[in-house]
């Protein structure tokens, strides 16, 4: 593993935490109530649950308070969430600054769509990042967890060692035999380590472990730290049973299961948004990709992915990000909203490097970002077999998304690749790194073997913010270990923007919202169609047209079956029913025009008066009432 901070444990590692102070819980409460009482009648503050040790979870519903179009619970929503990964506390600060946005500039918008933001789902580990003490990493809930299975819980946790107010990490040269040295010192920069170079004689060195002692003699460093669980590993979906983190069992956590539970009442939610450590704008999940039962889908379904397209267009469009770091989306929020609970559900980090910008920087167009050389991935010249690692992910990507007729051609086609191609080709296939891609720069011009992200951000530090992002290697002398190295990237540097940059943030993403909002789903039931056919006997038709580019279901609702689609109903007895089911249903429109039409034959006399009902979970019920007559 060619990483400069090598977590021993998940919930403890040295990349993330706040470069400043998250918002306390009484200036969110504040935020809140100052929200909700000057825009009465188009804000309102609830709570869906409460965290495992009595914190609420705020909800801030914006949108026409009253029951005009059946109220805001009955009208088409998109929901934000953030603060799900305490450490980004910068989702909570934009998820306050677009609510007030919204109400501020999209007031129309408001009066027939629903925003649900939950600005903290954890509020727990937020308020451990906001105690005072060291700076440090705590991502996680403060569920008490046996991380090492020795019948103790958080009993051996990172200290600041050398007292310098930041928990970073430790590198150990030549370490004990009991402790395996799997790194060398990057000779291109010697902040950072990498995997030694085998085939060059290189030996691995260094350990490199959490600031910490052995608190419980077990010989491991921070093993057993306090806390808890990932809220976003904690969800149904792909949840990964055997990872720190993840929980006992999916929604084990108060908050998790708080969300899902409230969610569950809200057929009205037809997108999800999710401020987090999470990309699936700027590189949309692969399509066509199922577990291993051959159903559930590990990305998007292939029907699903133009409108992921789509929407990674709009995104890059108003924020002109192209490239993002990102995480395992295993029990990943935003990877259940969409593939269990059936909506487009989309999640980005909020804030990139610079260079991960178009215009900012060269930028890469693939996850896990870059330095920004344009040499990063391969630029032909010198890329083994002559294809840059782009399109070898090219490649594999349509191959999976291929049908069965197009996958044996290209099947016939790899076979007159290269060797070397093919090689790379069957890496990628198999989810490991293209052996053929080439590494990122340091800031000296000079290729480095470490992790090219670290690379970058290295580069970042120095030439954008002073160096503050990484503390240098000082000599310390370690209780149980000797003479160790002290330092590394500060915790919550690769999250957290520096203080000035949030305002823009916050107007890139009210904007990505309020595009959100124009598209989604909107049922329009157009006047019943009357004709008589006969003495006593009448045709009624009735039609209803989805306004919105979203469809009313997307692929993955549509094989879920979660809810039910349009649903026409015609409010006479079975008896006066001679053609047409009286109960007709559509399992989902088209977005920009798909249409749901019912037909009925009815008996009656001229004058009755009739219902027609019509449901859809994102519209509610509405009635139209008819006369038979010409």
């Amino acid at each position: 593993m060619n990483r400069m901070i090598l977590s021993c444990a998940v919930m403890w590692s040295a990349c993330a935490v706040a470069s400043a102070a998250p918002l306390s819980a009484s200036e969110l409460d504040g935020q809140l109530r100052d929200l909700s009482r000057s825009n009465r009648g188009l804000a309102a503050t609830m709570t869906i649950g409460e965290s495992r040790e009595g914190r609420p979870i705020h909800l801030l519903r914006l949108g026409e308070q009253s029951d005009a179009a059946g109220g805001p619970d009955q009208r088409p929503a998109l929901l934000i969430v953030a603060g799900a990964n305490a450490d980004h506390h910068v989702g909570t600060d934009v998820a306050m600054g677009v609510a007030a946005s919204l109400l501020q500039d999209h007031a129309d918008a408001l009066a027939t769509t629903t925003v649900y933001i939950v600005p903290r789902l954890n509020p727990d580990g937020a308020a451990v990042l906001g105690a005072g003490g060291p700076m440090q990493s705590h991502p996680g809930t403060t569920t008490p967890d046996d991380a090492d299975g020795d019948g103790r819980v958080d009993e051996d946790g990172p200290s600041d060692l050398n007292g310098d107010g930041v928990i970073t990490m430790m590198r150990i040269k030549n370490p004990p035999s009991w402790m395996d040295a799997t790194l060398v010192i990057d000779p291109e920069e010697p902040r950072l380590m990498r995997a030694p170079k085998a085939m060059d004689g290189e030996i691995a060195n260094y350990a490199v472990l959490i600031e910490s002692v052995d608190d419980d003699g077990d010989g491991a460093f921070a093993e057993d730290g306090p806390g808890g669980v990932m809220l976003d590993m904690n969800f149904m979906h792909q949840w990964p049973e055997h990872k720190r983190g993840a929980g006992m069992y999916p929604l084990s956590e108060s908050e998790s299961h708080a969300l899902v539970r409230w969610m569950l009442d809200r057929p009205n939610i037809q997108a999800a948004l999710t401020f987090g450590p999470h990309d699936t704008v700027v590189s949309i999940p692969q399509a066509g990709k199922m577990d291993i039962t051959g159903e559930a889908p590990i990305g998007i379904e292939n029907d699903d992915k133009a409108l992921y397209e789509k929407i990674s267009e709009v995104f890059k469009e108003i924020t002109s990000i192209n490239a993002s770091s990102d995480a395992d989306d295993d029990g990943a929020f935003h990877a259940w909203a969409y593939a269990q609970f059936g909506v487009p559900s989309f999640s980005t980090p909020v804030w990139v490097r610079p260079d991960q910008r178009k215009g900012d920087g060269d930028g890469e167009k693939s996850k896990g970002g870059g330095s920004g050389d344009e040499n990063a991935e391969g630029n032909g010249e010198d890329a083994p077999g002559g294809v840059t690692s782009a399109e070898i992910q090219a490649m594999v990507a349509e191959f999976q998304s291929a049908d069965q007729a197009r996958q044996q051609e290209m099947m016939q086609e790899a076979r007159s690749l290269p060797p070397e191609v093919r090689r790379r080709v069957m890496a990628v296939a198999q989810g490991r790194p293209d052996p053929g891609a080439r590494s990122g720069s340091g800031g000296d011009g000079k290729k480095s073997e470490a992790d090219k992200d670290d690379v970058a951000w290295l580069t970042y530090s120095d030439e954008s913010r002073n160096g503050e992002g990484f503390i240098e290697w000082t000599s310390f002398d370690h209780p149980q270990l000797g003479e160790v190295e002290i330092g590394g990237f500060v915790p919550g540097f690769k999250l957290n923007p520096p203080p000035d940059d949030v305002a823009k943030l916050i107007d890139e993403q009210t904007a990505f919202a309020a595009a959100l909002l124009e598209r989604l789903p909107r049922i329009d039931v157009h006047p019943a169609v009357v004709e008589r056919v006969g003495d006593g006997v009448w045709r009624i038709s009735l039609e209803a047209v989805n306004t919105g580019l979203f469809p009313s279901q997307i692929a993955i609702a549509k094989k879920l079956r979660r809810l039910p689609g349009v649903t026409m109903i015609v409010d006479v007895s079975d008896d006066r029913v001679l053609a047409g089911a009286k109960t007709q249903q559509q399992q989902g429109l088209d977005g920009s025009g798909g249409m749901a039409r019912a037909e009925w034959l009815l008996v009656g006399n001229d004058g009755d008066t009739i219902d027609i009902i019509v449901r859809a979970p994102a519209l509610g019920e509405t009635r139209q009432s008819i006369t038979l007559n010409d």
